[in-house]
């Protein structure tokens, strides 16, 4: 049983290193994006991953789970299923489809993202995509949660209701009512999501300590007209964030808005 185990865990440290590359590449071919160039940075993706989906989806599908995986075998064979998914859909954009395609692409990248997040415990190959270099040696320390804490951390995603706009929050693992927290709050492109455009944030908010709120503008993108209608989904969700967050020792927290343009 503990041979199969290893064998087992050899065989998902193998698929992790194939897929570090790709998470890579795919990452910065979106924030190389530039219109009209759309096919140099496909053949990009196309070279990294060429084959590697099917690959890994046979190889999982042929893998036998020991016990203490039974829970995590089925979501890793999901996240290489979305990363997949994202890989075609950003193959066959073109044309006056090129948007939709993109948008699919980018949604089943960042499903795929949070299923391999939600492993990172065991998935020891892929931690220094989630952090920074110079944070990687502190990656323990990064993962340990305050005793008695009670705030949720890591990802949190809120629905729109009667009382707040649509939002995606991420509070670091390590996080203590103990000091002040900068917040960074993220605004997505046109046609975007928040819970999608979070993911551009995470590494440098994981290894230096940020706070990140990202809300769904109200309409297609954010409003630049002579009535601030997007200016409720980031003052609710700053509000939302401010109560969950100061128990104890209040926090200073320090604003930072980006905003990204996109489809």
């Amino acid at each position: 049983m503990e041979a199969m185990t290893e064998k087992y865990w050899e065989v998902v440290q193998r698929a992790e290193a194939q897929l570090l590359p790709f998470l890579r590449t795919f990452e910065a071919a979106q924030e190389d994006l530039i219109i009209g160039r759309e096919r140099e940075v496909q053949e990009r993706v196309r070279v990294a991953a060429e084959n590697l989906f099917p690959t890994l989806t046979e190889e999982m599908a042929k893998l036998a789970a020991p016990e203490p995986a039974q829970d995590f075998h089925p979501k890793f064979a999901q996240a290489i299923s979305c990363c997949g998914e994202a890989y075609t859909a950003l193959l066959k954009a073109s044309g006056r489809s090129f948007g939709e395609w993109f948008l699919r692409s980018r949604q089943s990248w960042c499903q795929g993202l949070y299923l391999l997040y939600e492993l990172r415990g065991q998935l020891a190959v892929l931690r220094e995509y989630w952090v920074t270099t110079e944070a990687l040696p502190l990656w323990q320390q990064l993962e340990t949660q305050t005793p008695g804490l009670t705030v949720p951390v890591g990802f949190t995603h809120k629905a729109r209701t009667e009382t707040h706009h649509e939002y995606s929050l991420y509070v670091p693992e390590n996080y203590t009512s103990q000091q002040s927290w900068p917040l960074i709050v993220c605004l997505h492109g046109g046609y975007g999501q928040g819970n999608e455009y979070i993911w551009t944030w995470l590494r440098p908010a994981k290894s230096n300590g940020y706070l990140l709120l990202s809300p769904k503008s109200i309409g297609p993108t954010w409003s630049t007209g002579p009535t601030p209608t997007s200016t409720s989904p980031i003052s609710t969700g700053a509000s939302f964030v401010a109560v969950p967050t100061q128990r104890g020792r209040a926090v200073r927290m320090v604003t930072s808005i980006w905003t990204m343009s996109g489809w």
